[in-house]
């Protein structure tokens, strides 16, 4: 069998047209929490898919150029663990104010 000009070409790849969250805050020096965040508050359009979430790289690349928040530095609370203790916070004022019999 010869070798022809076909088979010995290399085939490109074509760009995943979906990113997964470990890409993105691999690729981008994000913690997965902060991308994760930003679906959940509807900044940044995912889908679920088998229980992860996949961003169309057409929705990341208008996220990214629109300007996003960055990562926190290491001595602040990631957004996800922010927004973890403020439910606390009010879920415990809810719960104090029950106690006391208002509401």
């Amino acid at each position: 069998m010869a070798i022809t000009k076909k088979t010995t070409e290399r085939r490109k790849r074509p760009r995943a047209a979906w990113l997964t969250v470990q890409q993105i805050a691999g690729r981008y020096q994000f913690h997965e929490s902060t991308v994760i965040l930003w679906i959940k508050r509807g900044k940044l359009a995912a889908k679920r898919v088998g229980g992860h979430y996949r961003i169309r790289r057409r929705d990341w690349i208008a996220f990214r150029d629109a300007g996003f928040t960055p990562a926190p530095s290491s001595g602040e609370l990631s957004p996800l663990k922010a927004e973890r203790l403020r439910k606390a916070r009010v879920e415990k004022a809810k719960a104090e104010l029950r106690a006391k019999g208002v509401g």
